[in-house]
């Protein structure tokens, strides 16, 4: 970057979403999990209320608002959690991950729709297993599975 003259953008490729999203489930999961011990209710209706918005979306096949929405119901399950770390290194990672959606290498599915409600569902229970579990199966679901995870 030289600022006044110009900025490069590194190039994103589709096989590097399996370089990507290991690490942000990982740090997903971990937030969901910590997060399901002291969720609070506001929070949890919060959640739900976007993932009726990211529904709506989906079904509508208006993908780049149902990624705004995605990104919106795991922001707040990060934001829970106070741990300035966890956030700014998700928030670097949600950045390719947005460049990715962008090149048509992620889809967001409805399969996501139920696995949000799980996630709710768990820290409702205070379930953490059970939020960071399906927190990290439903960040490893955009990937198309042609590529290994590592």
């Amino acid at each position: 970057m030289k600022p006044g003259v110009v900025t490069q953008v590194t190039q994103v490729k589709p096989e590097d979403a399996v370089l990507i999203f290991p690490p942000l489930a990982s740090l997903q999961a971990l937030a969901a999990e910590i997060a399901a011990k002291d969720m609070n209710q506001e929070t949890i209706k919060e959640l739900r209320g976007i993932n009726e918005m990211f529904t709506e979306a989906i079904q509508a096949g208006d993908h780049r608002a149902a990624l705004q929405w995605d990104e919106r119901f795991h922001d707040i399950i990060v934001d829970s959690i106070e741990n300035p770390y966890i956030s700014k290194t998700t928030l670097s990672l949600q950045s390719h991950v947005r460049r990715l959606f962008y090149h048509d290498s992620i889809k967001l599915t409805e399969e996501s729709i139920e696995e949000h409600e799980q996630i709710i569902h768990a820290m409702e229970k205070r379930d953490s297993k059970t939020a960071a579990e399906v927190t990290r199966i439903n960040f490893f679901r955009p990937i198309d599975h042609d590529y290994p995870l590592q």
